[in-house]
């Protein structure tokens, strides 16, 4: 049993880890081929991550405890703490994980990522660690305790503590794969379930789910997460961060819907965040339908914001956009990647299709508001 655990680990580590070959390939090696890839990554990993092999359990199951084990330590609660009158009260909590850490003598600061919506309008922050010991937040941009971004849910926070305490490791979101095992971690329903663990696969990529100003694609699984988890990470089996859990289908006779926000895509709000202290966005001033088919492809303008960039550009309702700069638009996926990738006050060329004419317009992006 023991040795066909070490095989599956192995191969799924080495896969993972940049290898060219594939998983068909590898069975087509004669054994002493196969023994001894096996055996260069078993040493690596040992050397990483040792990891104990649980005789009486399963090799997924064995699997599942090590990424837990192993991360346990970056799993953080946290609970917002609002101003009433003459005290302070606990409004809500939530999930978070350390991903950073900076090195200051003879402690540590670390860095938080959770969602935008547990730390809002908090007047206070304490961080529960696994122990749990309870933690002020310390200021993370200028003066404040949060930086957030509404629009991903994303938010990071910051605190110092004098143990070094574990950091995760993420990966890469665009090479998950539905089926693919996903682990959830975090704190349904406050701390008297810290830590708590469900697991189930991706069931879905690059979901449009709209939420208030919230409009992020996100990672669609089916691990088990209630209020509290919230901000928490779901890892992939090999213990590594795919996404941050943020939300789930509640309606009945509906089950097993969860929503994270992919790695990538929290590593770099992340990184602006802390940067610039908010993330500034491009606008091109228009209503859209997202997921609409239009003949032929592009983004059909449903209406046009007064004063906006399409409208003083001289777009108008009914245009479908079909290029913005060098990149096609045929889905809104594709548009919202090209303001992405713009700043407030670039000027890009929008190509739009006008009954059976092309027609170009020079576009000056304004700055995304959110009011």
């Amino acid at each position: 049993m023991k040795k066909y655990i070490i095989l599956i680990m192995t191969i799924a580590v080495f896969l993972l880890s940049g290898c060219m070959i594939e998983t068909r390939d590898f069975f087509e090696l004669d054994e002493s081929q196969r023994q001894a890839i096996i055996d260069e990554i078993k040493e690596k990993i040992e050397k990483e991550a040792p990891m104990v092999i649980h005789p009486d359990l399963a090799e997924v199951e064995n699997l599942i405890v090590h990424v837990v084990e192993t991360n346990e330590k970056a799993i953080v609660g946290i609970s917002n703490i609002v101003r009433n009158n003459l005290s302070y009260d606990v409004k809500s909590t939530g999930s978070g994980f350390i991903y950073d850490y900076e090195a200051k003598g003879d402690h540590y600061r670390y860095y938080v990522i959770t969602n935008a919506h547990v730390v809002e309008d908090a007047d206070r922050l304490e961080i529960v660690l696994y122990d749990g010991t309870t933690i002020q937040a310390s200021t993370i941009f200028e003066s404040r305790i949060y930086v957030l971004d509404v629009e991903t849910d994303i938010a990071v926070i910051s605190f110092e503590y004098d143990e070094p305490l574990k950091v995760v490791e993420f990966t890469d979101s665009d090479n998950i794969r539905k089926g693919q095992f996903a682990i959830a971690v975090g704190n349904p329903l406050g701390y008297d379930y810290f830590g708590s663990v469900t697991f189930g696969v991706v069931s879905g990529l690059a979901r449009e789910v709209r939420h208030g100003y919230f409009q992020t694609p996100v990672i669609q699984h089916d691990a088990a997460i209630s209020p509290g988890n919230s901000g928490g990470p779901l890892f992939d089996i090999n213990g590594r961060v795919i996404g941050v859990n943020n939300m789930k289908v509640v309606r009945e006779n509906v089950s097993g819907i969860g929503f994270a926000i992919p790695s990538n895509t929290a590593r770099q709000i992340a990184k602006t965040l802390r940067e610039e202290g908010e993330v500034l966005r491009a606008a091109i001033g228009i209503y859209y339908i997202p997921n609409k088919v239009v003949e032929g492809g592009g983004i059909e303008v449903e209406d046009i914001i007064l004063d906006g960039a399409a409208q003083l550009a001289g777009i108008r309702k009914g245009d479908v956009i079909i290029r913005f700069d060098d990149k096609e638009i045929q889905t809104s996926k594709d548009l919202a990647e090209a303001l992405a990738e713009s700043k407030p006050g670039q000027t890009v060329t929008v190509v739009v299709r006008r009954g059976g004419q092309e027609l170009s317009f020079n576009v000056t992006l304004q700055q995304k508001t959110y009011e």
